[in-house]
C-alpha cells in the first residue's frame, strides 16, 4: 500500500505509514468530531488548469504533508507560487484552521532570509489551500539520500543558516513543531530555507496514535511532543539537533517499525554517539549534538542564539581535516607539470589529466600488480619518498595477498550478510578521509564495531538459513501478512541485515534467532489476540532467564528499555491494541535475546 502523503510503500494491512506516520486508512484519516461530516470534494489539477480564477497551474510538485503541492503562477500578483491544497479531512476542522490563520498572521512578520514566506489561506468551493513562497532547488532530505551524509563543514552552515530562520520565528513567539530536513530547502545558491511554520497544527487530525493529540514526525520529533506535553522552542532545538545528526552520519538517531515505537526511543533511549559513526567528527560538534539532544528540556541550548554562537564557533576552528579538501586537487598540487598550451582554457585541464594519469600508475603498481607490492625494478615508476602522495593511503594497510585469497574463496556468506548501502558519494568521502595525514588518523576514534569474525559469520549464516527455513514452512502453511506475526517478522527482517552491516554481531544474532521463533509461532496463532499474547509471553520469558545471569553480566540499559516497552506492551494489550502491543513486545524480546547473546560471547 502506497502512502498518499510520502509515497512510502507500506504493507496491506498497515493502518499508519511507517515512515511519515499518515494515517492509510480512511476510517482512521477522518478527525475527530467530524463524524458523518460530509467529505469535501478533492480538486485533481492539470498542467494549464486555472484554480480559483487566478492560479495556473505549471506542475504537480507531489503530496505534502497537509495535502497535495503545486507549482503555480499567480496571474494577480505575475509571480510564481507554491500552492498547497489541503486535504478534505483537514480542511474540516475548523479548529485547526482558525489556528492555522491565527499563527498565519504571525508568520508572515518573519523577515525574509531563511524563512520561506507564507501568504495566504484561502478557499475555493468547500476546499481550502495556502499559497506561499515557491523556492527552486531540493529539499535537505533528498540531498542527504542522494550524498549518503554531507561534509562537516556544509552540515554544520546549514545548521546555522537553518537556526538563524528558527532564532526570527522565536522571536515572535513561534514555534514550528514539525521541523525536518523534508522542511528545508538548499535554494539553487546553497542556502538554507525553513518551510511551513505553523503548518505543523493542521497535522492534529492526523497524530501518531490516531487520537489527534500528537503533532509531529516521529524522527524528528522531541520527547515531550511524544509525551503529548507542552513545547516551546527547545523543542524546535532537540528536531534540528536530529536533523544535524542525519547530516552528518547519514541516518537519524531512531528508527523502528511503527511511528509509536520510535516515539517510545525519543522518550527513553540514548542515541548512538555520532563518532561511532563518523570519527571525523570532532569532539566539539559530539557534544553540541548531544546537548541538543537530551531528553530534558532544561539540558539542551535554551535559546537559538546561544546554539548559534556554538555552530559559529565550531565552523571557524574546525581543523583542515574536518574541512575535508577534494582528493584531486591534492594530487594536483603534489605533483606539478610544466606542460602548456598556447589555449589558456587548456593549462589546468591538462595539468589535472596528468596528475590523474601519474595518480593512476600509482595505484596500479600498489594494488592491481600480482603480489600487491610495488614493483622495484629500473623500469619502474617510484613516488620520492617526500612526496605527499605517498601519504595517501589507509593508517592500517591490511595485507593485500590476505585480501585476494578471500575474493578467491568467494566468500558469497559476508556478502549476503553485509550489504553495500553506502552511495558512491560517501564512498569517495570515506577515501577522503582515509587520505589525511598520518598524525590526524591515529587521533581519530576508532569505529565501535570491528569486523565481523569468520565464527561470527558463520553463525549468522545459520541463523538466516534457520530463519528461512521457518518462513517458507509458514508460507507453505497458507500464511502471509494477513497473519500479525508473520507479518512483523517480515517487517523485522531487513533490521537484522542493517545489524549485520554495522557489524553488530550480537544485535544481528538476536534478530535472526527471534523472527525463526515469531514465524514458528506464527503456525500456532490465528487471531491477534493469539499473536500478542504470544509474544507476552516470549518477553516474560526472556526476562525470567536474564535476571537469573549474575548482575554484572547484564547490560543494564538494556535490561531497562526491554523492561520499558514489555510493559508498556502489557498496556496496550489491556486496551486490546493489539498490533501495538506486539511491536513492543516484539522490541523488547530483540533487547532480551541480545541481553543473552552478549552473555555468550
Amino acid at each position: 500500500m502506497k502512502c498518499p502523503s510520502c509515497q512510502a510503500e507500506n504493507l496491506p494491512d498497515s493502518r499508519f505509514c511507517h515512515k511519515c506516520s499518515t494515517p492509510l486508512s480512511k476510517d482512521l484519516a477522518k478527525p475527530e468530531g467530524t463524524a458523518g461530516a460530509p467529505r469535501t470534494p478533492h480538486f485533481d489539477l492539470k498542467r494549464g488548469d486555472v484554480f480559483a480564477g487566478r492560479y495556473e497551474i505549471l506542475e504537480d510538485l507531489g503530496q505534502g504533508g497537509i495535502g497535495k503541492v503545486y507549482k503555480v503562477f499567480d496571474q494577480k500578483a505575475k509571480k510564481t507560487v507554491a500552492l498547497k491544497l489541503i486535504k478534505p479531512e483537514t480542511g474540516a476542522d475548523k479548529k485547526a484552521l482558525e489556528r492555522f490563520r491565527n499563527e498565519l498572521k504571525i508568520a508572515r512578520k518573519i523577515s525574509p532570509g531563511n524563512v520561506c514566506r507564507m501568504y495566504d489561506l484561502g478557499r475555493e468551493g468547500s476546499s481550502h489551500y495556502i499559497t506561499a513562497e515557491y523556492v527552486e532547488g531540493e529539499d535537505l532530505k533528498r540531498l542527504i539520500r542522494m550524498a549518503g551524509r554531507l561534509t562537516p563543514a556544509k552540515s554544520l552552515s546549514i545548521a546555522i543558516e537553518v537556526c538563524e530562520g528558527l532564532s526570527k520565528a522565536h522571536g515572535l513567539g513561534l514555534v514550528h513543531r514539525d521541523l525536518k530536513p523534508q522542511n528545508i530547502m538548499i535554494d539553487r545558491e546553497g542556502n538554507a530555507r525553513i518551510m511551513d511554520f505553523g503548518i505543523a497544527c493542521l497535522h492534529e487530525a492526523e497524530g501518531v496514535a490516531g487520537s489527534g493529540a500528537m503533532i509531529g514526525t516521529p524522527e524528528y520529533m522531541s520527547p515531550e511532543q511524544a509525551e503529548l506535553k507542552e513545547t516551546d522552542k527547545r523543542s524546535d532545538v532537540y528536531s534540528l539537533g536530529v536533523i544535524l545528526y542525519e547530516m552528518l552520519s547519514g541516518c537519524v538517531p531512531f528508527e523502528g517499525a511503527t511511528p509509536l515505537s520510535v516515539a517510545m526511543k525519543h522518550k527513553v533511549e540514548k542515541p548512538r554517539d555520532i563518532r561511532e559513526l563518523r570519527p571525523l567528527i570532532s569532539p566539539d560538534a559530539a557534544a553540541l549534538i548531544s546537548r541538543c539532544l537530551e531528553k530534558d528540556p532544561g539540558k539542551r541550548f535554551q535559546t537559538t542564539e546561544e546554539l548559534i554562537a556554538d555552530l559559529k564557533r565550531i565552523e571557524k576552528e574546525a581543523p583542515a581535516a574536518e574541512k575535508e579538501p577534494p582528493p584531486i586537487k591534492e594530487a594536483a598540487a603534489a605533483k606539478p607539470t610544466a606542460v602548456t598550451f598556447r589555449a589558456r582554457n587548456l593549462v589546468i585541464p591538462a595539468a589535472a589529466v596528468l596528475a590523474l594519469a601519474v595518480a593512476a600508475i600509482l595505484v596500479w603498481q600498489l594494488v592491481f600488480r600480482p603480489g600487491g607490492e610495488p614493483e622495484t625494478s629500473p623500469g619502474s615508476v617510484q613516488a620520492p619518498e617526500d612526496s605527499s602522495i605517498t601519504e595517501i593511503k589507509p593508517a592500517k594497510p591490511e595485507p593485500a595477498p590476505a585480501k585476494k585469497r578471500s575474493a578467491a574463496a568467494g566468500d558469497k556468506t559476508k556478502a549476503a550478510l553485509t550489504p553495500k548501502t553506502e552511495s558512491v558519494p560517501r564512498k569517495q568521502e570515506e577515501s577522503k578521509e582515509a587520505a589525511q595525514p598520518a598524525t590526524t588518523t591515529q587521533a581519530r576514534v576508532k569505529p565501535r564495531k570491528p569486523a565481523l569474525t569468520e565464527p561470527e559469520i558463520r553463525s549468522l549464516e545459520l541463523s538466516k538459513a534457520r530463519l528461512n527455513a521457518a518462513k517458507i514452512l509458514a508460507q507453505n502453511k497458507g500464511l502471509d501478512a494477513r497473519n500479525l506475526l508473520f507479518r512483523l517478522a517480515g517487517e523485522k527482517e531487513p533490521a537484522a541485515e542493517n545489524a549485520a552491516a554495522a557489524n553488530d554481531f550480537s544485535k544481528a544474532k538476536s534478530l535472526l534467532k527471534n523472527l525463526e521463533a515469531m514465524y514458528r509461532l506464527s503456525l500456532k496463532c490465528k487471531t491477534e489476540h493469539d499473536c500478542a499474547k504470544a509474544l507476552q509471553d516470549m518477553a516474560d520469558d526472556l526476562r525470567k532467564k536474564a535476571e537469573k545471569r549474575p548482575a554484572a553480566s547484564v547490560d543494564s540499559d538494556l535490561f531497562a528499555s526491554a523492561k520499558r516497552f514489555r510493559d508498556q506492551g502489557a498496556s496496550l494489550l489491556q486496551k486490546k491494541d493489539y498490533e501495538n502491543a506486539s511491536r513492543l513486545f516484539i522490541e523488547a524480546i530483540f533487547l532480551y535475546g541480545q541481553i543473552s547473546v552478549k552473555r555468550q560471547l
